[in-house]
């Protein structure tokens, strides 16, 4: 776990392009093998307690976040090189881009852990952060059964993920914090979907890890929360930390209030509560209307609208009420129209019942339709 490794040198790295190609192929394969090899090192001491195991772990993620990057920038850089890895890999790669990592063996979800409790020290690089919570959103994602250490180790992550939704310095973000902030919301968003992961139980416990808690509250009168209760309390958390977060000088940091409206969204789902579900949706709303108005001049957010949109129509019992209303708002946006003709289209298969309405509707948007 602590031997050194000898590598490439950095002045063959920086100057690949002028190097003959077995040089190329032999410098990224040496890479590849590293970061393979401290994947596998890492996982064995995975479950230790001892703090110089834990430290050296550390060290570790670090070597293997550079590595891992160096060798990125490697094969989007050089085609050789992504075509020996691919090979290596067994990856057909074709004009597809080749992200090594995700071909890689996954960390065992205990480095996550180990990581993520350290954040907080000047030892732990953003670079090592961004890193395990990609992994961490893997190891969510992936899977619907899981061993109880690794559901319990997950949870336990998961609940140290606070350290990044609620950042002590508050507007002082800079960019890495953004997306490690975005990675952490994307995690939880995950594991509320994953009822294999979180159960009941698990699911309020994470809720009220996050909820806002006020200073004459203690934790038996938390206990006593009902589960719409601790929904709500969970969203006007969550909701006083979107507020705080801002993007360009201008404007809020759109990318970053789309993890928060998945999260809600995924939260007033599983929750199942209808004061919870229509905070949720006006708040969905208020992004929807934002991300409408940059489309205009970023096409980057088309599909945030059409997720929003489809967001929104999950979160009502009446479909088409809110077909109609979203189809009210003046946008040349096609992804969003899409996305409402869809839900149309499949409110007329489901519900025959709808069809004189369905009927004056087309008719009152026509221009929409035939475009």
């Amino acid at each position: 776990l602590g031997c050194p490794l000898w590598m490439p040198a950095d002045s063959v790295l920086g100057s690949l392009s002028n190097q003959a190609v077995p040089v190329q192929v032999t410098a990224a394969t040496s890479l590849l093998i590293a970061a393979m090899w401290i994947r596998c090192i890492v996982n064995t001491f995975s479950t230790s307690t001892l703090a110089n195991i834990q430290g050296a772990i550390c060290e570790r993620i670090e070597n293997l976040y550079t590595i891992e990057q160096t060798l990125q920038d490697l094969i989007d850089r050089e085609p050789v090189c992504k075509d020996a890895m691919g090979e290596f890999l067994g990856v057909r790669v074709q004009t597809k881009s080749l992200k090594v990592r995700d071909f890689l063996r996954p960390l065992d979800v205990s480095v996550t852990g180990v990581i993520i409790s350290n954040a907080h020290n000047a030892s732990v690089s953003t670079g090592e952060t961004q890193l395990v919570l990609h992994e961490l959103n893997l190891f969510c994602s992936d899977r619907s059964r899981f061993l109880p250490r690794e559901r319990k180790t997950a949870i336990s992550a998961l609940a140290s993920l606070r350290v990044f939704v609620f950042n002590p310095n508050e507007g002082a973000m800079d960019e890495s914090d953004r997306v490690c902030l975005r990675l952490a919301l994307h995690c939880l968003y995950v594991a509320i979907g994953n009822e294999g992961l979180l159960h009941e139980k698990d699911y309020y416990g994470l809720l009220l890890n996050f909820a806002t808690k006020k200073y004459n509250e203690g934790d038996e009168e938390i206990a006593k929360w009902e589960p719409a209760e601790l929904g709500m309390k969970f969203f006007l958390s969550l909701v006083s930390r979107m507020e705080c977060v801002e993007g360009d000088d201008e404007s809020p940091d759109l990318a970053t209030h789309m993890e928060f409206a998945r999260l809600l969204c995924a939260a007033a789902l599983r929750t199942g509560s209808a004061g919870l579900t229509s905070e949720v949706a006006c708040r969905i709303d208020k992004i929807l209307d934002r991300a409408l108005e940059e489309s205009e001049n970023h096409r980057r957010t088309s599909n945030f609208v059409a997720e929003l949109a489809s967001m929104r129509m999950k979160l009502s019992s009446d479909e088409l009420g809110v077909i109609c209303i979203m189809l009210k708002r003046p946008t040349e946006n096609t992804a969003f129209v899409k996305v409402l003709l869809d839900g149309l289209e499949r409110v007329a298969a489901n519900c025959p019942s709808n069809i004189d309405q369905l009927r004056a509707l087309f008719n009152a948007h026509s221009e929409i339709v035939d475009r």
